[in-house]
């Protein structure tokens, strides 16, 4: 921003240095008397704001309506990667209970096989006395 003030006040300081140029020949004005424009001229003038003002609406509504169908397509992706996530997240949950199903399936199974060899550990110490 610097380099920008610094560049606008030289500017600045230069066209006060010089003067303004000074126009060579006259062009014929399409002014009536008195200086004002004719009715033909205003309603020329009128019509070629309303061209440039319909032009830039047409922009304008072309503009907005890209727009909305961007804002569409995102808010739709959204909602797609939002029922990804979801469905993620189920099937983490689905694998986080079957791991712990086997866990405690396996550990009903190790608890049995230990106390299956626990007896006949004691049976067999008992056939040896």
């Amino acid at each position: 921003e610097f380099q920008t003030f610094q560049h606008y006040f030289k500017r600045i300081n230069l066209s006060k240095a010089m003067p303004p140029k000074k126009k060579k020949g006259k062009k014929k004005s399409k002014k009536s008397e008195g200086g004002e424009l004719s009715v033909k001229d205003k309603y020329t003038k009128t019509l070629q704001e309303m061209d440039c003002l319909k032009h830039e609406l047409e922009t304008r509504t072309e503009l907005a309506r890209r727009n909305d169908a961007r804002a569409s397509d995102l808010k739709q992706q959204v909602i797609d990667w939002e029922k990804v996530v979801a469905e993620e997240q189920e099937e983490k949950l689905d694998i986080s209970a079957d791991m712990i199903r086997q866990y405690k399936t396996m550990q009903s199974t190790m608890a049995l096989r230990i106390h299956l060899l626990e007896s006949n550990l004691s049976h067999l110490q008992v056939q040896l006395d």
